[in-house]
């Protein structure tokens, strides 16, 4: 859930939207894990870089207006690379009393037309990118530890 902000003055305070989203694995993953009748779902994974690429875009976009810049296209592809042995239990979750990061570093690339674009508007434009909440969210540390209650 998002807590209050303020946009152009208003305050923003409401409860967050809900939807049901049914996540989960390949179909072979699930089946491996002996799911019932395994169906082929969008992974978490995947759902987060989709996550990432429509915020980036919504940075971008917002970032370009603010500075006069008119796009004709915005393109943003992002990916990474995944290690599954923490996944999978063939390596431990924590190592020295640490997290074991999973992913490689993140590779972002945005693909922009407009006329009359600068080199100096190329490099606001990848600098716009850390305007993206996701984008933070993913690549500066966020303290968490999980809850778990046993009912």
């Amino acid at each position: 859930m998002t807590g209050p902000y303020t946009l152009g003055g208003q305050p923003i305070d409401r409860m967050a939207r809900q939807y049901v989203r049914h996540l989960g694995a390949h179909k072979e993953v699930e089946d491996a894990l002996g799911f019932t009748e395994p169906t082929d779902r969008e992974e978490a994974t995947e759902v987060v870089l989709a996550a990432l690429t429509g915020c980036i875009n919504t940075a971008v976009s917002a970032s370009a207006v603010a500075r006069g810049i008119e796009l004709s296209r915005l393109e943003t592809r992002v990916s990474i690379a995944w290690d599954p042995f923490v996944f999978l239990h063939l390596r431990d979750a924590d190592e020295g009393g640490r997290l074991v990061n999973q992913f490689r570093d993140l590779k972002v690339e945005l693909v922009v037309e407009g006329q009359d674009l600068t080199e100096e508007d190329r490099i606001y434009l990848r600098r716009s990118v850390r305007r993206s909440a996701v984008f933070n969210l993913l690549t500066l540390g966020h303290a968490s530890e999980p809850v778990v209650e046993v009912v």
